[in-house]
């Protein structure tokens, strides 16, 4: 997905939370494919890892406002 910070910034708090939530459920779901051998790719944990906590990171600063 990779989403720079300045594109989640220009997001709502609602927008947000439910990118979030998505990101989460795809991150289980490539976790348990990628435990099962149905993915090689398990770089792509990584780079949604990343992606979470950067969205993490501007909902915390959206909230502090």
């Amino acid at each position: 997905m990779a989403n720079k910070a300045h594109d989640l910034r220009n997001l709502s708090q609602g927008q947000l939370t439910g990118r979030l939530t998505s990101m989460r459920a795809e991150l289980v779901e490539h976790r348990e494919n990628v435990r099962l051998g149905k993915e090689k790719n398990h770089r792509q944990l990584r780079y949604l890892r990343r992606d979470i906590a950067r969205a993490e990171t501007v909902l915390q600063e959206l909230q502090s406002r």
